[in-house]
């Protein structure tokens, strides 16, 4: 009797310890499900699980409905993931599909898409597949963040890179485009624009990555390298006047340079070859030289007058001596201080009619 009491009470023990592991694994489970429920809804991504077969939304966090404005999840569990994409750039369901077979081919799918929100709108996303198991269940989840300013930021640099290249193109001036090397104590080309090329009769693509002191073996005696490394340690721009530049390749010709420092740490030199200016220069100067030979030499009295006001603007020596006046004198006075009043309207006529060039 005794041992029927103590079996009947094991078995009633045995029972009740069953039922409390039971309750344990369902406290366990409902604890591990509120956890995931956490983090899914706490996310800052937006979270998507798709039923693999048909790509259909099956569940969704709150930062989804947030980002794509939908009004709650039900609303959202409604939509199809086609809707979440912007068609137009090619995202249907079997492209949708095609990229969930890679996430479960390769347990991870990542890419950038063009999304759309419930209104409409669009923005750029970047998403994340992977597979996962949810219930038991192989899902898909889709880890979606809106990633519209940074694409902007990208558009706006790659725009002004275009911007930038255009300009440094088709300037007219060279630009070289440098990098301190050895502290300071050589350059080496990081860009060269087309008119450096012609410049320089050289191909960018032959000098990139080599020292100017390689390819300008002139520069140090030309006095720029000592303006690059000066600007390269004080950041301060500098204007390098008209000098000439000599190498075995060039025998000779006028270059005007403005070397600046880049944000970069490089610096960057813009300048001209001036020689055609500086021989016009040279050319005006001589002319200027025989003409004023011609001018103060001659036996002829040459007055030159303005048009407008005729009054003398040069006398040389010749008329000076003829007419007893010093050239200061004569260029305080005019056309009718020296001739008689009588003759006067038919000299102002003569004068009139070589000003407008009908007489010579």
């Amino acid at each position: 009797m005794v041992k029927k009491r103590q079996l009947a009470n094991r078995e009633v023990g045995g029972a009740g310890t069953g039922v409390s592991g039971s309750k344990q694994a369902e406290g366990a489970l409902r604890e591990s499900e509120e956890r995931y429920r956490e983090i899914f809804d706490s996310s800052n991504d937006a979270l998507v699980i798709q039923d693999i077969a048909t790509g259909s939304i099956l569940d969704a966090n709150k930062t989804m409905l947030k980002i794509y404005g939908y009004a709650d999840k039900l609303e959202a569990l409604k939509c199809t993931i086609e809707d979440l994409s912007a068609l137009d750039e090619g995202y249907n369901k079997e492209k949708i599909l095609e990229m969930n077979q890679k996430a479960i081919d390769s347990n991870l799918n990542s890419f950038e898409w063009r999304a759309k929100k419930k209104d409409g709108e669009k923005f750029w996303a970047q998403v994340t597949l992977k597979r996962t198991r949810i219930g038991g269940e192989s899902r898909i989840m889709a880890s979606i963040r809106d990633i519209t300013e940074r694409k902007q930021a990208e558009e706006a640099i790659q725009e002004s890179d275009i911007r930038f290249r255009e300009l440094f193109n088709h300037m007219s001036s060279g630009v070289a485009m440098y990098e301190a090397i050895d502290n300071g104590g050589d350059f080496i080309f990081r860009d060269f624009n087309t008119s450096a090329e012609k410049i320089e009769k050289v191909s960018r693509k032959d000098i990139l990555g080599k020292r100017v002191s390689e390819v300008f073996p002139g520069v140090k005696a030309f006095g720029i390298f000592e303006v690059f490394q000066r600007v390269w340690q004080t950041g301060k721009p500098v204007y390098y006047p008209p000098n000439i530049y000599k190498d075995e390749r060039d025998p000779g010709s006028w270059r005007e340079c403005w070397v600046f420092k880049l944000p970069t740490d490089g610096i960057v030199a813009v300048y001209d070859n001036i020689s055609e200016r500086k021989r016009a220069e040279e050319t005006l100067r001589d002319s200027e030289t025989r003409y004023r030979a011609l001018f103060q030499g001659t036996a002829d009295g040459i007055l030159i007058a303005d048009i407008e006001s005729r009054m003398f603007r040069y006398a040389n020596p010749a008329i000076c001596r003829l007419l007893g006046y010093s050239e200061a004198e004569l260029q305080t006075m005019g056309v009718s201080d020296i001739h008689p009043k009588a003759d006067l309207p038919a000299v102002l006529a003569e004068f009139e009619a070589q000003a407008s060039g009908d007489k010579t």
